[in-house]
């Protein structure tokens, strides 16, 4: 069996080898370290006794998620087990020409791009606050990120697959019921603050500060610790088999 991860760094696992104490340096150097060991998607799969194929990555948009899942099932593929971590909608990946790659972008305060390789080639690729203002409505994305899941539930479906979806900072406005949907986004579930949250993920939410607090989160980046991670596969498995008993 296969347990298939898509997601952003929270499923990725960045940050994971973070301890009490650790300067920020020594956190940068150790950034994607043991993410293959102690993340929620590996402590999952060795409790459930599947292979991890990992599709997360760091700074994932919700557009690369999509693209990455495309991409790779391209036939039925049975024994699978699928845990879809959405993001951030104020991300978008796009392809740039000086880089010959496809991008991820954050649209934030700061203007910066997800790729720290791109902040280091200089000037900005573009104004993220002017294509905010003429590209992106998050509502529109919302809806379209509801239809993008609907449709793959029915692919899943079709071809044998098991799956399940998760906010994961944000718990976003739906409009239709979405089966095998974790209800609340992860990080309200880990400080347990009793209600939905549609906030941007930065340092200024109160749910972070808690998760901060309760040593959920690391202080650097405000990814999840080793601790944080086993609280999610925990929420993960539960839902998991809540959705199988019924």
């Amino acid at each position: 069996m296969f347990l298939v991860s898509l997601g952003c760094s929270w499923t990725k696992g960045v940050g994971v080898s973070y301890y009490d104490g650790m300067t920020q340096e020594e956190y940068k150097s150790n950034l994607k370290k043991d993410c293959d060991e102690y993340s929620f998607r590996a402590i999952l799969s060795k409790r459930l006794g599947y292979t991890n194929v990992d599709l997360s990555g760091s700074g994932s948009s919700n557009q690369r998620q999509e693209r990455k899942a495309i991409e790779y099932f391209t036939s039925d593929i049975k024994n699978t087990l699928v845990i879809w971590g959405i993001t951030s909608t104020a991300r978008t990946e796009l392809w740039y020409n000086p880089s010959g790659r496809l991008e991820n972008f954050m649209f934030n305060s700061k203007n910066q791009p997800l790729n720290k390789r791109l902040k280091g080639m200089g000037k900005q690729p573009f104004d993220t606050k002017e294509y905010v203002n003429k590209f992106y409505n998050k509502e529109y994305e919302v809806e379209r990120l509801t239809n993008m899941m609907l449709h793959w539930n029915v692919f899943f479906e079709n071809c044998g697959i098991m799956n399940y979806w998760f906010d994961t900072f944000n718990t976003l406005d739906y409009k239709k019921n979405i089966p095998r949907m974790l209800n609340g986004d992860l990080l309200t579930r880990l400080t347990k603050t009793g209600e939905d949250h549609q906030s941007i993920w930065e340092d200024d939410c109160d749910r972070i500060h808690i998760a901060k607090q309760k040593g959920i989160v690391n202080p650097h980046s405000l990814h999840p610790t080793k601790r944080g991670h086993t609280m999610i596969a925990d929420i993960l498995e539960k839902h998991i088999n809540e959705r199988i008993s019924t």
